[in-house]
């Protein structure tokens, strides 16, 4: 049993605690004290005033160091109306008003700014037994207006880079300050809130971080004031607009990248010798049709060997260099093979068909030569291909040639590159004018193309500054499926192996050239030709990767797509013009385009999306474009390469830019797009 002690301890803890208890309830209850004594309650009155009419708010508080209970019912209120001038003009008597947490709202009606209201309030305690008589006074104010008086938002942003704005909300009626919330939204998008509280007649600031806009175009951000207490006097000029431009391309014309040398196409020299077998009255439509192309560059092989056993061929040669310039192109001569030469003959003969080119023929678009196809694909060596370069130039220097033609050195192939341009920046620097390289990809693989064009910037880009030239890429081409179980294709081989279409009549082989012509113009090469132009044979090994296939029984020379994606390009842009630069969106956006201005005013935007790299047929979707940086209110023409899916190129209509120079369109998945001035 536990011991007396021990229970008189318990006893004792027992109490303490209830005497705790008892004195924190006497404390926590403050006294009600009773009428005509100290203060019970107080109450304030709010009387606001606007078009609508007059609310007069009362509330009921407990007086400081009262225990009295907030009354949710006022037992009677009189509520009287004055004149300006202080006569009495109404009295209202109302029992048993409603009064949530002490706080009841009347109706007035029409009362002016100024004009004093009183309020007698009678109020009982919570057991009904004593009645407390309260009365105030209060000058009729004017409801605040909140308006947006001004937003600060960037004009132009790209679609997905986010941006802050801000709003600032002033008071206008100067009686009372408010809080409410302001919003800004785009369309039906609500992009953030923020709330505010603004003093009467002051201003307050709502800020909005990482706003962020995704439909290209013109798009008014809409900033309103939402939610205001108290109501306002009006609540129709709550909102304002900003009107923000979203781009996802910005053109910068005024960024010099390099001198346009021009777009076209390898121009196979035995055209017109026995080896392709093309009758006299199937050359009428190709001529045509090449000089239709208004190719800016062109490249024409000269085989010297060739050239001294079939003398048809160095007669081809000829007259290839002169379609080359009827067709207004400046002209390339490469010199195919050094394998079997020695460099004293072989020079001597190459200067010598240079200088009949020019002086008996004409050709005085031949500003280019280069020595030996693909060297790194060959046993020559960088220091062997220095050596006919510098006797070629002396040559040329002597015939008085050489500042006409210039040299375009390299042709390079992926293989030990590196090696190749470090040599050629270290030893030829003060020889080569320009550098070349070639590029071939397969269909499936469009990140071999981007990979190769951004390693040889680089490249160039890191050498001594003296050493940086214009770089070309004169071959390039999409390669296909070669071969399919025991069946062979002719390279470049199909597209797809069910179909099994030559890949060079594909819309996916246009489409893709032109990817790889964009993105060298972006990246600042000067120039690419396309290997190549039309049917003929080199030597007796078969190849298809022309622009305009062999001829048909009426000696009319299929045209395949990626004739018109040239054609898009030389048909927009000019040799001489700048190719300038572009800012795209962000490295995740698969549009891509580049810009090219000419000396007088002359414009062009050239693009695509890099998503319809594998649709040889007609996408649904269309791509939206906003382009900034263009002269503001302007009219451009658009042109559209394969808008209809058929491999074709068309006027698309015009475009004008608004007044911060944006223009904004569609282009259908599988096109390719140029807005030009010219």
């Amino acid at each position: 049993m536990p011991s007396a002690r021990r229970i008189l301890v318990v006893l004792a803890a027992l109490a303490s605690a209830a005497a705790l208890q008892a004195s924190a309830a006497t404390s926590a209850a403050l006294p009600c004290p009773p009428p005509g004594g100290d203060p019970a309650y107080r109450v304030s009155l709010r009387s606001l005033t606007g078009p609508t009419g007059a609310d007069l708010a009362v509330t009921v508080d407990r007086a400081p160091d009262s225990g009295c209970a907030i009354p949710d019912t006022l037992k009677k209120l009189q509520v009287k109306t004055f004149a300006l001038d202080g006569t009495l003009l109404s009295t209202r008597n109302l029992d048993d008003v409603a009064a949530v947490d002490g706080s009841a709202d009347i109706r007035l009606g029409k009362v002016a700014r100024h004009q004093r209201v009183a309020a007698e309030v009678l109020v009982q305690s919570a057991d009904a037994t004593r009645t407390y008589v309260l009365r105030r006074t209060a000058a009729t104010l004017l409801r605040p207006d909140l308006v947006v008086k001004e937003t600060t938002a960037p004009r132009i942003v790209f679609a997905t880079r986010a941006f802050d704005v801000t709003a600032r909300v002033s008071e206008l009626n100067g009686d009372v300050g408010a809080a409410a919330i302001v919003t800004v939204s785009q369309g039906s998008t609500a992009l953030g809130s923020a709330p505010i509280s603004i003093d009467a007649g002051g201003s307050a600031e709502a800020s909005f971080e990482n706003v962020a806009l995704t439909d290209p175009g013109r798009n008014d951000l809409t900033f309103a004031v939402r939610n205001a207490d108290p109501g306002e006097t009006d609540a129709t000029n709550n909102s304002r607009r900003a009107p923000v431009d979203v781009i996802n391309v910005a053109d910068r014309s005024e960024d010099h990248l390099v001198p346009l040398g021009g777009y076209g196409a390898q121009m196979n020299q035995n055209v017109y010798a026995t080896i392709t077998g093309a009758p006299f009255s199937a050359l009428a439509d190709l001529e045509s049709k090449v000089i239709a192309q208004h190719p800016g560059l062109v490249r024409v092989f000269y085989n010297d060997v060739q050239a001294r056993t079939f003398p048809d061929r160095q007669q081809s040669f000829f007259k290839t260099l002169q379609l080359a310039q009827n067709a207004g192109a400046t002209i390339n001569v490469t010199l195919q093979s050094t394998g079997s030469l020695t460099v004293g003959p072989a020079t001597t003969r190459l200067v010598n068909v240079l200088n009949t080119a020019v002086r008996t023929f004409g050709v005085s678009n031949l500003r280019w030569v280069t020595i030996q196809n693909e060297p790194n694909s060959t046993e020559l060596t960088p220091a062997e291909l220095e050596v006919w370069y510098r006797a070629l130039d002396t040559k040329l220097r002597a015939l008085g040639l050489r500042n006409q033609i210039h040299f375009m050195g390299l042709d390079l192939l992926a293989e030990d590159q590196r090696i190749w341009f470090d040599y050629a920046a270290t030893k030829m620097s003060d020889l080569l004018d320009a550098y070349s390289i070639h590029v071939f990809w397969d269909y499936w693989d469009t990140a071999k193309l981007e990979q190769r064009l951004e390693d040889v910037r680089a490249i160039v880009d890191g050498m001594p500054q003296a050493a940086r030239k214009p770089v070309y890429s004169m071959e390039y081409g999409v390669r296909g499926i070669k071969k399919i179980g025991t069946t062979t294709f002719v390279n470049p081989g199909v597209w797809d192996a069910s179909e099994q279409i030559p890949v060079t009549q594909t819309n996916v082989n246009a489409f893709q050239q032109g990817w790889f012509d964009i993105l060298a113009a972006q990246l600042g090469f000067a120039g690419t030709v396309k290997w190549d132009s039309y049917y003929g044979k080199y030597d007796n090994t078969p190849q298809a990767y022309y622009m305009l296939g062999q001829w048909d029984g009426n000696g009319i020379w299929r045209v395949n797509p990626i004739y018109d994606v040239v054609r898009l390009f030389t048909g927009t842009t000019r040799p001489g013009w700048n190719v300038t630069g572009v800012e795209q969106d962000s490295i995740l956006d698969t549009r891509l385009a580049a810009s090219y201005a000419g000396a007088n005013g002359e414009l062009t935007v050239v693009g695509l999306d890099r998503a319809g790299g594998q649709l040889n047929g007609l996408s649904p979707t269309l791509v939206p474009y906003a382009i900034g940086g263009l002269p503001p209110s302007t009219t451009f023409s658009l042109v559209e390469w394969n808008r209809n899916g058929d491999g074709r190129t068309a006027d698309a209509g015009s475009v004008t830019t608004d007044d911060l120079g944006v223009a904004s369109f569609d282009a259908p998945l599988q096109a390719l797009f140029a807005l030009t001035n010219v």
